[in-house]
């Protein structure tokens, strides 16, 4: 029989509760491809969740409080690692330095946990700058739920933010290229950083690349390199509205777009003969579960498939320089 980590444990919990939460029966090609550096079958995956239950009952919502405060209790360990080092280091040092001292004892998906759970800050008045984020098991959700990025796609994510969300992508999926999109200076530094510190660990973390950038003012350089894109995804939740308006530019024009994933909805009094150019464009296909790192309450992510191969002419205008 195949043994589970604490860790793994805590993710099949979550890809499965995930599914239940959203009215759906277990997918277990959905759990499977979330888990598939793991290294676990499909069979050995459901047998896990039989024994589990038969532990802690049949019902997800009635298992112990530490399936769901594990990730919290991961973040502590690393303000705790973070406590003992020098305290010369700068802070995109002492994040590497943790980094490098977790990864040798954790898995790749605990370590990816371990420094990119947990990261908000939100500025009164400030809406753009919040830097909550989706929580890692909710990233291998909705990754599973997606169809299997392979490596002629490329993915981009605006308003990366420190680069949890195309570090996972990068590392769980077979994608060629993983963009993030930041406004923030400082958050574009630390995971640039951060990112070329792992690499030589995680050598797929290569194919992540970090713009610094507004979606309302992109630069013509930034713009070409996210154009040709097929997978977006923006915690959108969190934009303000010309944010919001420039982000249905972008999806509205974009030929090479094939999914969006975003955690608010563009158009919040969608009907069936909407005019709004980006219900023209897009339909939404599915409603996913997802948990977030600044609220207890289950969030909603939504994804987004192409109605057609037409665009609508309303291209972002980049910046000639």
């Amino acid at each position: 029989m195949a043994d589970f980590s604490d860790d793994e444990d805590l993710l099949l919990y979550r890809l499965a509760k995930a599914q239940v939460d959203g009215g759906h029966r277990t997918n277990w090609k959905r759990v499977w491809q979330g888990m598939t550096s793991c290294g676990k079958t499909k069979k050995q995956l459901q047998i896990r969740l039989k024994t589990l239950k038969k532990t802690y009952g049949t019902c997800l919502d009635t298992f112990p409080k530490r399936f769901r405060q594990q990730e919290a209790m991961r973040w502590t360990c690393t303000k705790q690692a973070a406590a003992v080092l020098p305290v010369i280091l700068s802070v995109p040092d002492a994040v590497i330095s943790i980094f490098a001292v977790l990864s040798v004892i954790l898995s790749v998906p605990d370590a990816v946990i371990s420094i990119f759970s947990n990261v908000p800050r939100q500025p009164v008045g400030a809406p753009d700058c919040h830097v909550g984020e989706i929580t890692p098991a909710s990233i291998s959700v909705i990754l599973a739920a997606l169809p299997t990025l392979q490596k002629t796609d490329s993915f981009v994510d605006f308003g990366s933010g420190i680069g949890n969300v195309v570090a996972r992508v990068a590392m769980e999926t077979a994608v060629g290229r993983c963009i993030g999109l930041e406004f923030q200076e400082n958050l574009v530094r630390i995971s640039k950083e951060l990112l070329h510190g792992a690499c030589l660990k995680f050598p797929n973390l290569d194919k992540v690349v970090i713009h610094k950038g507004d979606i309302r003012d992109l630069s013509r350089a930034v713009y070409m390199d996210i154009a040709g894109c097929s997978f977006l995804f923006a915690n959108s939740i969190v934009f303000d509205p010309t944010s919001v308006s420039a982000l249905e530019a972008f999806t509205t024009s974009s030929d090479a777009l094939k999914y969006v994933v975003l955690t608010a909805k563009i158009c919040g009094r969608h009907r069936p003969a909407c005019q709004r150019s980006f219900c023209k464009v897009w339909h939404l296909h599915e409603t996913i579960t997802v948990q977030v790192s600044w609220s207890a309450v289950a969030h909603q992510a939504y994804w987004y498939t192409r109605r057609t191969a037409v665009t609508l002419s309303m291209p972002l205008a980049p910046r000639r320089s």
